[in-house]
């Protein structure tokens, strides 16, 4: 069985004269940004919004830089080889 693969293309936001080219990058081990609890308290959560550190080679820093990422990926697929029968709730 062959899994399929498909492509992750992601594009700066910049004119078509400004964009530097495109390379193959690798997938960044978290978005642009992530939210984490600054604070917690009785009635309350304060979040913060924090930027990663760029991983060179990483489809986030292939953005930063001007230049279109691209990186073969696979898709998580659910499988009907596995036995579940037991939560069927019968």
């Amino acid at each position: 069985m062959t899994m399929e693969s498909v492509l992750n293309v992601d594009a700066p936001d910049l004119p078509h004269g400004r964009l530097r080219g495109v390379r193959r990058g690798t997938l960044a081990s978290f978005g642009q940004v992530q939210m984490t609890v600054a604070e917690s308290g009785h009635g309350f959560v304060r979040t913060s919004l924090e930027g990663p550190a760029v991983q060179p080679g990483t489809d986030l820093a292939l953005l930063a830089a001007g230049y279109a990422s691209v990186t073969a990926v696979r898709a998580v697929t659910e499988v009907a080889d596995v036995d579940l029968s037991g939560l069927d709730g019968d």
